[in-house]
């Protein structure tokens, strides 16, 4: 069976930010705690916050958007399972 390894930091507002990039923030519309019927919440952040790709067209606005670029492009091997273990 084929396996990927997720390689994807937590999401938090510790997470690094790039300077003038938009922090991870959550704002809580409304709670159960509070008296609200769910607990409902807006998220705001850059799409740098973890793991990410840079599109081409980051650096030239000429250039393709991430959607063209094949998520094959982006899986290789996984590494040996003590390896795995090991950096985990």
């Amino acid at each position: 069976m084929r396996s990927l390894w997720d390689i994807s930091p937590s999401v938090s507002t510790r997470a690094p930010v790039f300077p003038g990039d938009t922090p991870f923030q959550v704002l809580w519309n409304e709670r159960i705690n509070d008296g609200g019927v769910a607990n409902i919440s807006t998220i705001h952040m850059s799409p740098h916050v973890g793991a990410h790709v840079d599109a081409p067209m980051h650096l030239d606005s000429g250039a393709v958007d991430v959607a063209t670029l094949r998520l094959e492009r982006f899986i290789g091997p996984s590494p040996p399972p003590a390896a795995a273990a090991s950096s985990t």
